[in-house]
């Protein structure tokens, strides 16, 4: 699980040899719509998103399992996302799928989890696919 609350969180992404480079672009554009909407008066590189929820790109199945580190002490299906989406990314050698949802805390904080299709349970999997469907 990497938790990104600033672009150097998302520098890391990019260290993963695993992960094709469209993805970490990807969350920075993302992680630069939230800092305009946020707090447009600072430059993006010194904004963090720490009061207003994290973005998560969850690796594998167990990290969906064990949200613990960015305060969510159930299992991620355990709690009602406000939406999920399914983003198509075209990467170096194919289109790579990823899941986008939105857990809502509280009027003022918001967790975004990213995760690549095929990485989770089947169960997580199934019901992912079955909200963004809705």
């Amino acid at each position: 699980m990497i938790i990104i609350n600033t672009l150097s969180d998302i520098e890391r992404l990019r260290q993963n040899d695993n992960l094709d480079d469209c993805i970490p672009s990807y969350l920075k554009k993302y992680f630069i719509t939230l800092s305009n909407q946020f707090d447009s008066g600072k430059e993006t590189n010194d904004f963090s998103l720490e009061k207003y929820g994290c973005i998560v790109f969850l690796q594998n199945a167990e990290d969906y399992k064990n949200l613990s580190l960015v305060g969510l002490h159930n299992e991620y299906k355990s709690y009602y996302p406000e939406y999920v989406e399914q983003i198509s990314l075209q990467g170096k050698n194919s289109v790579i799928e990823l899941y986008c949802s939105c857990i809502v805390i509280n009027n003022d904080t918001a967790i975004t989890v990213f995760s690549t299709k095929g990485t989770l349970d089947v169960e997580t999997e199934h019901f992912l696919s079955n909200e963004c469907n809705q």
